[in-house]
C-alpha cells in the first residue's frame, strides 16, 4: 500500500507520496549539477572545465531552490500541497530548458568564464571555434534533475486532476 498524502481539492483518494519524494531527490540532483562543471574541453592532451557557478549554474541554482521550496513547503502544507507542487513545476521546467540550452550550446559556460576575465568579441569566438567543447556532467545532472522533477509533478498534477 503506497502512502498517501491529502488532496488539496478534497478528493478521497489523495496525492502519493512518491511522486514528491522523487521531485525533491530530482531537484537535489539540479542543486550538485549547479556546482559541477558545465564545459570541459581538451587542452594539450588534459581536460580542463568550466564550472556552472561560472556561467549558468548560477541560474540553475536558483531555479533548483525554488523548485525545492514549493515542494517543501507542500509537504508541510497539506491543505494546498497540490497547487504547490504544481507551482514547484516552473522552476523545473527553467531547469529543463537552462539544461537543455547548454547541452545543445556548451560552450555558453566557457564563453561566460572567458568574457569574465576580459576576453570578448571575434578573437573569443575564433578560439572557440577551434577548441573541442562538450557538455560536463553538471550539465547532465540539472537536465536529469528537472526532467525528474518535471516528470513527478506532471504525476501529481495528473493524479489530481483525476481526483
Amino acid at each position: 500500500m503506497q502512502p498517501t498524502v491529502p488532496p488539496a481539492g478534497g478528493g478521497a483518494a489523495g496525492v502519493p507520496a512518491a511522486p514528491l519524494w522523487v521531485a525533491l531527490a530530482g531537484g537535489a540532483l539540479a542543486v550538485t549539477g549547479s556546482f559541477l562543471a558545465f564545459s570541459t574541453v581538451q587542452v594539450d592532451g588534459g581536460t580542463e572545465s568550466s564550472g556552472g557557478m561560472k556561467g549558468d549554474g548560477v541560474y540553475t541554482l536558483v531555479a533548483a531552490l525554488k523548485m525545492l521550496g514549493w515542494l517543501v513547503a507542500g509537504l508541510l502544507a497539506p491543505h494546498v500541497r497540490t497547487r504547490l507542487t504544481l507551482v514547484a513545476g516552473l522552476p523545473a521546467l527553467a531547469l529543463v530548458v537552462l539544461g537543455g540550452l547548454n547541452l545543445a550550446s556548451p560552450e555558453r559556460a566557457l564563453r561566460s568564464e572567458i568574457e569574465k576575465n576580459g576576453g570578448s568579441g571575434a578573437e573569443l569566438d575564433e578560439l572557440l571555434a577551434l577548441l573541442d567543447v562538450s557538455a560536463g556532467v553538471g550539465v547532465w545532472l540539472v537536465l536529469a534533475g528537472g526532467l525528474v522533477g518535471l516528470g513527478a509533478i506532471a504525476a501529481v498534477g495528473l493524479r489530481a486532476r483525476r481526483g
